[in-house]
């Protein structure tokens, strides 16, 4: 009886086709996971700056809104980095009647804090030094975290939406006061810069960026 096997050839032959294959399967494989991740990444990051954009808008809208006419509705703070402002407050569930609202960038993160407030004991949002917020640790532990992994907020201060130029409210060492060319009550719109830093796999890092408008509707009314 004649038993025929593999030489050594063929087993060399059939190991080098089979590595070959698998080379090209891992490669595909490892490229459609590699998109896959990325593509999450990205619209993880995009998902977290319209979230910013979107609640930034609304909350801006109500800006000035003000039917008791009461002086405490208004801007409170206009930094380059953050901003705050006081609204009538809308909640049923407390008797306070004025809300604070403020938006700024901690280490990494875009944070919006609320606070119940009542009329006439407001105290003033803490000052920064070197554009870093001076608050008890809870303010931020306290607020709302709506996006991270962001490089750059910056806001620009319009008297008119989408004038540039004169039209622009310029910041004197990232504040405007009552000493200033102009003030808080020249503000009519904002121009918001969102930068975020996303670290791809295998095509390292890139900045996704989104600018928008801010309208406040019942500002200078």
């Amino acid at each position: 009886m004649n038993k025929k096997g593999f030489t050594l050839i063929e087993l060399l032959i059939a190991i080098a086709v089979f590595s070959i294959v698998s080379a090209v399967v891992y490669s595909a494989f490892k490229n459609e996971i590699q998109a896959y991740v990325n593509q999450k990444k990205f619209s993880s990051a995009v998902r977290q700056l319209r979230a910013v954009s979107y609640f930034l808008s609304m909350d801006f809208k109500t800006v000035g809104f003000d039917p008791v006419d009461s002086s405490e509705v208004k801007i409170e703070v206009a930094k380059k980095d953050y901003f705050s402002f006081v609204k009538i407050n809308e909640d049923p569930t407390t008797t306070d009647d004025l809300k604070r609202i403020a938006y700024y960038k901690y280490e990494d993160q875009i944070l919006r804090l609320t606070q119940n407030l009542s009329s006439g004991s407001i105290q003033v949002m803490p000052k920064d030094v070197d554009g870093v917020i001076q608050s008890p640790l809870d303010l931020h532990q306290k607020s709302e975290k709506l996006a991270k992994g962001i490089s750059k907020f910056e806001v620009r201060y319009l008297k008119e939406a989408g004038l540039p130029g004169e039209n622009s409210i310029v910041i004197n060492q990232g504040s405007l006061d009552s000493g200033s060319k102009n003030s808080l009550s020249d503000i009519r719109c904002l121009e918001i810069l969102l930068e975020c830093e996303i670290h791809y796999w295998g095509k390292g890092t890139k900045t996704e960026k989104l600018k928008f408008l801010v309208h406040g509707r019942n500002l200078g009314i």
